[in-house]
């Protein structure tokens, strides 16, 4: 909670010292330790805004927010360090983003927010042709049961999950690849294949661009010849950047074998995403005849937990070919825990006003709630998720560190005033990701405290025009003041019902003043003759007047409910 009276204290406090002294005073109001991320995605061809676009916080946390109309979402109170985003919409290719919340390099944490903007290519283009290769007579052949690789081009400064996609020829060299990401560039290449012992690879990638959603184009024929071949990753036990344990050895076949003759130091690298880009050191084993390549850490016989860890490899085949393509799948994050955490339990709610009292139901006061629970299983931090009537779905709004805390306070100011539930819900977490989202614990609060006037019975003086011109300093003390709670919705109006000697003698004005009060004002027609009106009453009808969450005031007794003439 903020408490911004004591914080321009402390500032004037810091500025008397500093003129009184030569002490430098570091000014820590502006200090900020985290920051907000923020999307906007729209389609890449059109431009158009994307709706219900699920954005994924990968690694240690598989934290989702969904987009609205606008394409608007993001995640607050975001940490110091690398994160990497996944982008999922029905009918859209899947992308990564990588991005860096860092400090403002300076003695007092100011972490800048992230603002960023991401286009989706519409999935629906399809690319087809055909494969041949070239036999020692010099005959043109097709490829029969090849295998075709296409590699998706770049899309922005985005990665693609899996961007190296594959399938395999029929006996006349035919392939197809359908519903790929549009208005991008595909290489095509076909794998080293065997035919009478020769090995026959790709002469030359074929490239294909600017096809749409619903197109199909017919590639140029992919050719294959003895020797040049490429030597590429087949296979790894882990996929893009899904977790492995911190204890697994990583895994990776190759089309061909390696030539492990020419490996020198620095040909077989594995950097953490930490300041410095430290390197593990690891110890490379091969087997399979020299076609798979298995990766251990040797300094501390684990990985590191919960970071990401790059492969650097250098290799050669023994037909000379260089190793290809393995940029796009060449990065791992290991978890020390193999299993998710289970669900929080026995999760209570307090609402708390200002000061911080708590009540049983939340109304137009409460500033804050306090949360508390029991620990989940596996249990190492916990992130807590609102959903107030202004959002679409559940909202992450803080995260608790590593740790055993099972309790919060979150402010709420204004949620209880938009006249609809606020529900809140904790998800345990641990360094291999969440529990379910949809199955946490639950807790959702409503106001339906009725608002309550006073200042009643009260007295009016009707004034004449003529006195509301000339005398404005007197008119504080002659309009009738009702006040309510708390803050009121001033759309709606007061009921007013005059005596019947008020006809053509006086007229009522309510006029709300802030959100909480209404003053009711009486002018007089200069004709009126103010002595049929002593003593009078106006009746008040207070049935259409609602708090901000909708809840009609609880209005005050006959007796009470009424304005006299003094």
């Amino acid at each position: 909670m903020k408490f911004p009276m004591l914080k321009i204290a402390l500032a004037a406090s810091a500025l008397m010292f500093a003129a009184c002294s030569d002490t430098v005073v570091t000014d820590y109001s502006d200090s900020k330790a985290t920051a907000t991320v923020n999307f906007k995605v729209s389609d890449q061809i059109s431009g158009a805004a994307l709706d219900s676009v699920k954005v994924t916080r990968l690694a240690k946390d598989s934290l989702n927010v969904i987009t609205d109309s606008l394409g608007y979402a993001g995640f607050s109170k975001v940490k110091i360090g690398e994160y990497l985003y996944r982008f999922q919409k029905t009918g859209y290719a899947t992308v990564d983003l990588q991005a860096a919340v860092l400090d403002g390099q300076s003695n007092v944490p100011r972490v800048p927010d992230l603002n960023l903007e991401i286009a989706l290519a519409k999935l629906g283009a399809t690319v087809r042709g055909r494969a041949f290769y070239t036999d020692g007579n010099g005959n043109r052949l097709a490829v029969d049961s090849g295998t075709v690789q296409l590699k998706l081009g770049t899309l922005g400064s985005f990665t693609w999950p899996n961007p190296v996609l594959t399938t395999q020829t029929d006996a006349n060299g035919n392939y197809s690849f359908a519903n790929l990401p549009e208005g991008i560039t595909y290489t095509i290449t076909v794998r080293q294949v065997t035919v009478g012992g020769k090995a026959y690879s790709t002469v030359a990638p074929v490239t294909v661009s600017g096809v749409y959603a619903g197109e199909t184009v017919t590639a140029g024929a992919v050719d294959l010849a003895v020797s040049g071949n490429a030597l590429t990753v087949n296979s790894t036990n882990y996929s893009g950047v899904q977790q492995v344990s911190t204890t697994s050895p990583i895994v990776i076949k190759f089309s061909e074998a390696v030539d492990t003759s020419l490996i020198r130091l620095g040909n077989v690298q594995v950097h953490v995403a930490l300041t410095g880009n430290p390197q593990v050191l690891v110890t490379a084993t091969w087997s399979d005849g020299n076609t798979t390549l298995t990766l251990t850490p040797s300094d501390s016989s684990t990985w590191w937990d919960g970071v990401t860890h790059t492969i650097t490899l250098n290799l050669t085949s023994t037909s000379n070919a260089s190793l290809s393509g393995f940029a796009g799948n060449n990065k791992f994050i290991p978890s020390a825990i193999s299993t998710l955490p289970g669900q929080a339990t026995n999760l209570r709610i307090a609402y708390l006003g200002s000061p911080l009292t708590d009540t049983t139901k939340p109304n137009s006061t409460t500033a804050s709630v306090r949360l508390t629970w029991s620990k989940a299983t596996n249990a190492q931090g916990y992130a807590i998720f609102k959903k107030t009537p202004e959002d679409s779905a559940f909202v992450i709004v803080d995260e608790l560190p590593l740790g055993t805390d099972t309790t919060v306070i979150l402010g709420t100011a204004g949620d209880y005033n938009l006249g609809g539930a606020v529900s809140f819900r904790v998800v345990a977490s641990n360094t291999y990701g969440y529990a379910s989202l949809a199955n946490a614990p639950s807790r959702t609060g409503i106001d339906l405290i009725a608002p309550v006037a006073s200042g009643l019975p009260a007295t009016i003086i009707p004034l004449t025009l003529n006195n509301l011109l000339t005398t404005p300093d007197t008119l504080k003390n002659t309009y009738a003041t009702i006040t309510f709670n708390e803050d009121m919705d001033t759309t709606k109006a007061l009921g007013l019902t005059p005596p019947a000697t008020a006809s053509g003698n006086v007229s009522f004005y309510s006029v709300w003043s802030g959100l909480s009060t209404i003053r009711v004002i009486a002018i007089l027609a200069p004709s009126a003759d103010v002595t049929t009106l002593t003593t009078q009453v106006v009746t008040l009808d207070f049935s259409k007047l609602t708090d901000l969450a909708g809840n009609t005031v609880t209005a005050p007794s006959a007796a009470n409910a009424k304005l006299t003439f003094h």
